[in-house]
């Protein structure tokens, strides 16, 4: 009878231990699904931050080769306005070297309409 009793308590201690195992098992698998499930999340968003950066790159490629061009247009924006005013200068000259010839030949009309009418008035 002791041995059977110890029998029972050995079968119900084997059977509590089958029945942790199985829930630690249980548990285990579990564990392990919700670990697989955050290495996939976790890889996504490596990915997706390498995307980004690759982006990323790809905008401050684009950024400096606008800045470039921008520098470019400047410059040549500089130089046609340097280019216009030269030649706005150039015509202001042009314009007061016409005027004072307009006046020269202003004053040789009128000094010879005084002859002219200096003449007529001696004809009288």
């Amino acid at each position: 009878e002791q041995h059977t009793k110890a029998l029972q308590e050995i079968e119900a201690i084997a059977k509590e231990a089958s029945e942790l195992y199985t829930a630690h098992r249980a548990e285990v698998v579990e564990f392990e699904a919700f670990r697989e499930k955050l290495e996939g999340s976790l890889d996504l968003e490596a990915k997706q931050l390498a995307d980004l950066k690759i982006r990323n790159s790809e905008v401050e490629t684009q950024i400096e080769a606008m800045s470039r061009e921008k520098a470019k247009l400047a410059t040549k924006n500089d130089i046609i306005l340097s280019e216009a005013n030269n030649k706005l200068g150039h015509l202001k000259n042009y314009i007061n070297k016409l005027e004072e010839e307009k006046q020269e030949v202003q004053k040789t009309i009128a000094g010879k309409l005084e002859l002219c009418v200096a003449y007529t008035n001696k004809e009288k």
